[in-house]
C-alpha cells in the first residue's frame, strides 16, 4: 500500500489576506494534485471543499464536496476528518448512495491515527477491499454532516481550525483500485486543512487568497 502526502495550495500564494474570526462560516479548500510520496506515485488525487456552517442555537451543518481528479482509473472509497470539539456529535444526513457514516473502529486511519467523523462506501477507512466502489475517477460527490453540541461550544469554534485531526493529520483520503500495471494499488493521501473564515457574501471568490501553500509530512 502507497502512502502520499497532499499539499493544500492557495492559487495565490504570494498574497496575504486577513480575514476576521468568525464561526458562522469556514470554507476549507481541498487539492491533493500535488500528493507526492517516498517511492512511485501512482496518480491518485481529488480536489473540493469542506465548508462549517452555523448561525444559533445547538446545530451546525458540514458541507463536503469532492471530486475525484486521478490521472488513472480509481476510486476515492473513504475520507475522515479531525474536529476542534469531540464533544460535537456529527451525523451524515445526505451523500452519494454507496456511502454510508463511519463509526467506531472505522474511523481508525492506519498508520495517521483515530479521527472524529468520516465517510466510507467499503464500511471502513483502512483495508483492501471494494476496490470499485466510491467516486469513479472523474466523478463527483456531495455530503452533508449535522452537528450537534452546546450553543457555547458551537459559537465558540476557532475558525482557523474547525477540523483538527489525530497526529497533526486532520483529512485523510482513501482511494482504492488504482490501475497499477496488471494489478491495482491503494493510496492514503493527507494533509492539514488550510481554511478562511467567510464574512460575507462574495467571500468564496477570495477563498484562492485566503492560504499560504503549506505541506506537511507525517514525522
Amino acid at each position: 500500500m502507497k502512502l502520499s502526502v497532499i499539499t493544500f495550495a492557495s492559487f495565490a500564494a504570494s498574497l496575504s489576506v486577513s480575514f476576521a474570526a468568525n464561526a458562522g462560516m469556514v470554507n476549507v479548500y481541498v487539492d491533493s494534485a500535488s500528493g507526492v510520496g517516498s517511492g512511485t506515485s501512482y496518480g491518485a488525487a481529488y480536489q473540493g471543499t469542506i465548508a462549517w456552517s452555523y448561525t444559533s442555537g445547538s446545530t451546525a451543518t458540514i458541507a463536503v464536496n469532492l471530486t475525484n481528479t486521478s490521472s488513472v482509473v480509481s476510486y476515492l472509497s473513504a475520507f475522515v476528518v479531525g474536529m476542534q470539539d469531540s464533544s460535537f456529535v456529527v451525523t451524515q444526513t445526505s451523500a452519494p448512495s454507496q456511502f454510508s457514516q463511519l463509526t467506531g473502529n472505522g474511523l481508525k486511519a492506519t498508520p495517521f491515527g483515530d479521527f472524529d467523523w468520516g465517510s466510507s462506501a467499503t464500511g471502513s477507512f483502512n483495508g483492501g477491499g471494494g476496490g470499485n466502489a466510491g467516486l469513479a475517477q472523474g466523478a463527483s460527490g456531495s455530503w452533508t454532516f449535522s452537528v450537534s453540541g452546546a450553543a457555547a461550544s458551537l459559537a465558540a469554534v476557532n475558525s482557523a481550525s474547525v477540523f483538527n485531526g489525530a497526529n497533526q493529520w486532520d483529512f485523510v483520503a482513501h482511494l482504492k483500485g488504482i490501475t497499477s500495471g496488471s494489478g491495482t494499488v491503494s493510496e492514503k493521501l493527507t494533509s492539514n486543512l488550510m481554511g478562511a473564515a467567510m464574512p460575507g457574501p462574495g467571500a468564496l471568490a477570495l477563498l484562492a487568497l485566503a492560504g499560504v501553500m503549506t505541506r506537511r509530512r507525517r514525522a
